[in-house]
């Protein structure tokens, strides 16, 4: 198996540890290999894939490996193939932040990951080839986070929260989406 690609399986749906530690080791591998991404941005963005693949794929899901494999050429694309329920196009190309201009406790329960996944990717691909889906992400070396501090702090701060509450990922890189941000610096994402 290449450096650049990793494999795990879900052993049953929701397999949320198989999950941890299949993107942990991806990223181990993505960081020792002098790539200059911001791998915390890298990291949300897989772990909110990856839970997507454990809570939705259904039981397909489980009877094959997720592959993750990355190359560097004209920026960063990651691979995420899994054999789960296929992806709804419009789940990708309708991805909509939820108003955020509420407080934290009354934000959504949901509807924050794919906004999440077209905020931070340069480019987002998704397509189905027989009984896999094949979703493309592209990172750029610049910055691509909003630079209203207001609101790099209030998705930020919903983050944190729903990423908590929900218990599925334990952050062990996660700085902050928004490092161009000073004032979201103070926001620490971690366990």
């Amino acid at each position: 198996m290449s450096n650049n690609l990793i494999r795990f399986q879900l052993r049953t749906s929701e397999d949320f540890d198989a999950v941890r530690i299949g993107l942990g080791r991806f990223m181990h591998s993505l960081e020792t290999s002098n790539t200059q991404y911001d791998f915390g941005e890298i990291e949300l963005v897989l772990a909110e894939v990856l839970n997507n693949i454990a809570e939705h794929g259904g039981k397909e899901s489980i009877n094959h490996p997720i592959s993750l494999k990355w190359h560097t050429s004209d920026g960063l694309c990651i691979n995420v193939i899994d054999a789960g329920q296929c992806i709804p196009t419009e789940t990708i190309t309708n991805a909509q932040m939820p108003d955020l201009d509420t407080e934290i406790d009354d934000l959504p329960e949901g509807g924050l990951g794919w906004a999440l996944v077209d905020i931070l990717c340069s480019k987002v691909r998704s397509k189905r080839r027989g009984a896999f889906n094949i979703l493309r992400l592209y990172f750029s070396k610049n910055n691509t986070a909003p630079k209203n501090p207001y609101f790099a702090l209030k998705f930020v701060a919903s983050l944190r929260e729903y990423y908590l509450t929900s218990r599925t990922i334990g952050f062990s890189r996660c700085r902050t989406f928004a490092p161009t941000c000073p004032a979201s610096r103070a926001i620490v994402v971690a366990n």
